[in-house]
């Protein structure tokens, strides 16, 4: 289940129109990717969250987690069954610093 903040507010948002790119504001923002998946590209996949500062990160409506850039982690898991072929969102409601991309991977990055 999405949480109120994406499934509420956000789909009562008009008129979205792309006011910072993405790494250049400092400030609070809500970062939406959307990229697209054949059936067979299905799997468990990875958000790398290395140049992030502090956030929240939700895949087609799901809260996938926070993450902060003092770690312990690099990555972000994102569960098979959360993706779907066809369109697919990530948003990002990053506190503090945008970075510059958004880099979906097939493993996990350790310490």
């Amino acid at each position: 289940v999405g949480m109120p903040f994406l499934s509420e507010w956000v789909s009562r948002l008009s008129g979205w129109q792309d006011r910072v790119r993405v790494g250049e504001k400092e400030a609070p923002s809500l970062i939406k990717a959307e990229f697209h998946l054949s059936s067979d590209q299905i799997s468990d996949t990875f958000l790398d969250i290395r140049a992030w500062k502090r956030g929240v990160v939700y895949v087609n409506g799901f809260n996938i987690g926070r993450y902060f850039s003092g770690g312990p982690q690099l990555t972000m898991y994102i569960p098979a069954p959360l993706l779907r072929a066809g369109q697919n969102t990530i948003m990002i409601f990053e506190h503090y610093v945008n970075a510059p991309t958004i880099q979906l991977l097939t493993d996990p990055i350790f310490l």
